[in-house]
């Protein structure tokens, strides 16, 4: 596997035989005689050595042929038998500091996992001063698909559905937009969750959700709406209203926090059970809650829809929740790119990754009397 920072990296080469790929796939059937050489320099602003580079590799693919007197001849259009796809640029929110940092960093692992099981060529597209790479110079670069990782700009999101290559969105989804998405199982692991809290017996559960950015989060929302759902199925109703919280790490200081935990106390009949939207919030919830007295899990059961990594599985801890399986969520975003390729036309797909349930600690005969406040006792 080739993996390339940005399009500088990409041998110019390979830039015009993908270029030329996606040229004949859009205009040109098998019998078909392309332009010269030099129309097609001037078309793709090249020199004519790199566009008898880019020919001869094309040539070496199958997908053309010189004919004498002719010039060069269509001998096969690009996806038949195959995906159609050699370069796939990864475009992710965040700079190159940012994005192998945490969850991203599993994703793009298993992207570039399944890259390699492709002997496909990768190029790596981060932020460049908070900026997303501009999508013509995607297009310049030759890449044959996209896949954006984590990003929410619809704009940008838009501009390249609008170009002739297949599109993925990766941990995110957006509906005002036709494109295929690979995405957490929010509702799967919100069911999953509510099961394993009744189960033991928690019939008041409350919910706590990480506060909204200035951006739309699409795991957040969807949680919070899952969640409900997921309630609901189980005929058993929150136990407090659904609220907000900034995420700081467990030693911040974070007012928000320190008052939520409060007002679960001075409830007559307090939640048992606290489930929210990412391991960050509940982590920071945890140390709260500890400060103020609560034993965790015997006074106060939490869990979470989403923990970051697999670390967590067959752990002893107070915490219970669900590791995604990010790298799964990148293999299968490559997977999604070649159907696209293949299927242009297929209806528009939101995949759900898988995630492995880790069962932490929680307080089993729960408590469905009232709890002693820390002032009672």
């Amino acid at each position: 596997m080739n993996i390339a920072l940005g399009s500088q990296q990409v041998p110019l080469s390979q830039q015009v035989a993908s270029r030329l790929r996606r040229l004949i796939a859009r205009q040109y059937k098998p019998g078909d005689v392309l332009p010269t050489y030099r129309v097609l320099a001037n078309e793709m602003d090249v020199g004519l050595r790199s566009i008898f580079d880019g020919m001869n590799l094309l040539a070496t693919q199958g997908l053309v042929k010189p004919v004498r007197r002719l010039g060069t001849v269509v001998a096969r259009r690009p996806g038949h038998g195959t995906s159609g796809i050699s370069l796939i640029s990864v475009v992710p929110r965040g700079n190159i500091d940012e994005i192998f940092l945490g969850y991203r960093g599993r994703i793009l692992s298993g992207i570039g996992a399944h890259v390699e099981k492709r002997r496909l060529s990768l190029m790596l597209c981060p932020q460049r001063e908070k900026k997303l790479v501009p999508v013509k110079e995607v297009l310049q670069s030759g890449a044959d698909a996209i896949l954006l990782v984590g990003v929410v700009n619809t704009e940008y999101i838009r501009a390249c559905v609008e170009t002739d290559l297949p599109v993925v969105l990766v941990d995110q989804a957006e509906d005002t937009v036709p494109v295929d998405a690979v995405v957490s199982d929010n509702l799967g692991a919100a069911r999953c969750t509510i099961e394993h809290l009744r189960a033991l017996g928690h019939c008041r559960i409350a919910y706590a959700s990480t506060m909204r950015t200035s951006w739309s989060d699409f795991d957040n929302l969807e949680r919070r709406v899952v969640f409900a759902q997921a309630m609901a199925e189980a005929g058993v109703h929150p136990a407090m209203p659904n609220c907000e919280l900034a995420s700081t790490g467990p030693e911040a200081h974070n007012p928000m926090a320190e008052a939520f935990i409060a007002s679960l106390q001075r409830q007559h009949e307090p939640p048992t059970a606290l489930v929210t939207d990412s391991e960050g919030t509940l982590c920071c919830l945890m140390s709260w809650a500890l400060r103020a007295g609560l034993r965790v899990p015997q006074d106060l059961s939490l869990a979470t829809l989403a923990m970051p990594t697999d670390e967590w599985a067959g752990t002893s801890g107070p915490l219970t929740g669900c590791c995604v399986d990010f790298a799964g969520m990148g293999r299968a975003a490559v997977e999604a790119l070649e159907r696209r390729r293949r299927f242009p036309a297929a209806p528009v797909r939101r995949i759900r990754a898988p995630f492995v349930f880790c069962p932490g600690q929680t307080a089993a005969a729960a408590a469905c009397a009232p709890r002693r406040t820390s002032k009672q006792r």
